[in-house]
């Protein structure tokens, strides 16, 4: 570690050409940009304007995920559960995100399997029900994600059942278009040069422009998770040898199935623990996955899993840091949501600093630091942070870009190969559909900055 006598002469060394590449860019009009580098011991490095708050876009996320780990074990694991009533079939979750095809197993053929097993072996063949019980959130899209990206991957909504992230998948097999999961969504193909698909009747029919030679695998977002949930499990266990004479859903005033002293024909533990999804959820900046974390840690620990609870539950895990409610706010856990009236999620680069730092002498602190994607390597970072002053692996980052925010927050370690820095870098900006404006030029400033900190300090 550097003494403190050294750092009045970095202070200076490393201002001026720090602030040569960023306010230019800061003073064009409609970009603004706040930023902060320190150290681990809370010397600042560099900062200009690192006050002030921004719009995160996706660094909303290290709000979430910090609030997350903090109040939820690493080794949490989420439960499909499977309850017989008279000679009806009751299923209930709380969210498991890893209900999906996996690289390394499929949970839920796994789910379908067992279940029409424990049927079939207590003897019931034949019911005259399957209950979808998906109660254990109050699900959604948060209100101010943006309604005409609704059926992109990435605006899915969160619910206590889901398939494949609440997404339905559209694949050429053998000539032919295949879905996943298989729940009844009709498909109408277009015989067109291309590949596009989109909603005619949202979560039950599909348009899908096709030539028959284009590959590729197509995702749309569903409307209502539980209800494709429900719709794949009945033809599941159908082929499974169960027959069912109808699906319904849970009536709000049906007793809680999870307070219920009944006994539980299958309860069936996800394939990922809490550690597993936080490290998805960053890597891939995953905006449902990540809504769902929040809405799990509201169920947890106030019993009621809502959007409003979630964010409340983050400010009081915040609070037990030190880092005040009043220095950020939230209308999301994944930084989705945007408003053209008012600026909704948003910190300054100086908290989130402070964040990490906090967040690096928790005991939770390697569950957190490890679920971020390390530079040019992994997820939204494999392209940028390449350059051998950042390697190897000498970054661990969190990105974020919607329309008007680009944010890149995270850890780096100086060439010393001690000093641990801290850096947020925000930019708010109007879209002027020029290169000026372009995310590949924030990207590039961004990492010009936390290139000049690390080639600076080689001469210090």
């Amino acid at each position: 570690m550097f003494l403190s006598l050294g750092w009045s002469f970095l202070l200076v060394a490393f201002a001026a050409p720090q602030q040569a590449i960023v306010r230019p860019i800061h003073a064009e009009r409609g970009i603004d940009i706040s930023a902060r580098v320190e150290t681990m011991q809370g010397e600042v490095i560099f900062s200009h304007l690192g006050d002030v708050p921004r719009v995160l876009a996706s660094n909303n996320k290290l709000l979430t995920m910090a609030a997350v780990v903090l109040g939820l074990p690493s080794n949490y694991r989420w439960q499909t559960c499977a309850r017989l009533e008279g000679n009806s079939l009751r299923v209930f979750g709380n969210g498991d995100p890893s209900l999906r095809v996996l690289p390394d197993r499929n949970p839920p053929d796994e789910f379908a399997t067992l279940l029409a097993s424990r049927l079939l072996s207590a003897s019931h063949p034949k019911l005259d029900s399957l209950i979808i019980d998906a109660r254990a959130f109050i699900s959604g899209r948060p209100p101010l994600w943006p309604s005409d990206q609704r059926y992109r991957p990435y605006c899915a909504p969160p619910s206590a059942m889901a398939l494949e992230g609440s997404c339905i998948s559209i694949t050429p097999v053998s000539g032919k278009l295949t879905m996943s999961p298989d729940c009844g969504i009709r498909i109408k193909r277009k015989n067109k040069k291309g590949f596009w698909a989109g909603w005619i009747s949202p979560d039950r029919e599909v348009s899908v422009t096709w030539d028959g030679k284009a590959k590729g695998i197509l995702q749309l977002a569903v409307d209502d998770p539980a209800r494709v949930f429900g719709e794949w499990l009945l033809r599941a266990l159908r082929r499974r040898g169960v027959a069912i004479a109808e699906l319904r859903f849970a009536a709000q005033d049906d007793p809680d199935p999870w307070a219920t002293e009944t006994k539980t024909l299958l309860r069936f533990a996800s394939a990922w623990d809490l550690a597993d999804a936080v490290k998805v959820a960053n890597r891939d900046s995953d905006n449902t996955l990540t809504e769902t974390l929040l809405l799990t840690l509201a169920r947890e620990k106030t019993g009621v899993g809502s959007l409003e609870a979630g964010l409340a539950e983050v400010h009081r895990q915040l609070s037990a840091l030190g880092i005040s409610p009043d220095a950020f706010s939230q209308a999301d856990g994944s930084g989705m949501s945007r408003s053209s009236t008012h600026a909704v999620n948003v910190c300054a680069p100086s908290t989130l600093v402070r964040l990490l730092r906090e967040m690096g002498e928790q005991d939770e602190a390697a569950l957190f630091f490890d679920s971020l994607p390390v530079g040019g390597q992994e997820g939204h970072l494999r392209k940028i942070l390449k350059d051998d002053v950042f390697q190897p692996g000498r970054v661990r980052a969190k990105t974020g870009w919607i329309t008007g925010a680009s944010s890149l927050s995270g850890f780096m370690l100086a060439p010393d190969d001690e000093t641990v820095l801290l850096f947020s870098i925000v930019v708010n900006y109007q879209k002027d559909h020029t290169a000026r404006t372009n995310n590949k030029r924030f990207r590039k400033m961004q990492e010009d900055v936390l290139k000049e900190v690390m080639e600076k300090w080689t001469t210090r």
